[in-house]
């Protein structure tokens, strides 16, 4: 999936996840997220994940399915704003990473406080964390 495709898909997703888990008379038990895999910001294509985290089960069909999102010790940066201007934070926590040279393999994860699906993009904030090895 493209960069720009991936706004596009993002809404589709979240849409279709949150009617899902309300169908199924649960709340989000946290904020939803999504995965990026390495090589997505470079080459601008990868296979992305959507979740939400629930406390119950949610029936299959369509895309979604229930899985298991692993933890992760992670670098976060909060992102506030529209969702078109992460690459500044994106830019800034990398360099972090990057300075201290603790970044791992894994997929980058984004957290959306304010959810994907809302309407006024000034209102997003959006943790983004970066796999980074245990360094308690």
């Amino acid at each position: 999936m493209s960069a720009e495709g991936a706004w596009a898909w993002g809404g589709d997703a979240f849409r279709e996840l949150y009617d899902r888990i309300d169908r199924a008379g649960l709340a989000p038990a946290g904020p939803g997220g999504a995965l990026f895999p390495a090589g997505f910001f470079e080459l601008e294509r990868a296979e992305l994940t959507a979740f939400v985290p629930v406390d119950g089960s949610v029936s299959g069909g369509g895309r979604a399915e229930l899985v298991t999102i692993p933890g992760v010790e992670a670098a976060v940066m909060l992102h506030s704003g529209p969702a078109g201007d992460t690459d500044q934070t994106y830019g800034a926590l990398g360099t972090a990473v990057a300075e201290r040279a603790i970044g791992v393999e894994g997929p980058i994860r984004e957290y959306y406080l304010v959810p994907f699906t809302a309407q006024d993009p000034s209102r997003f904030r959006i943790e983004i964390c970066w796999p980074v090895f245990q360094t308690a």
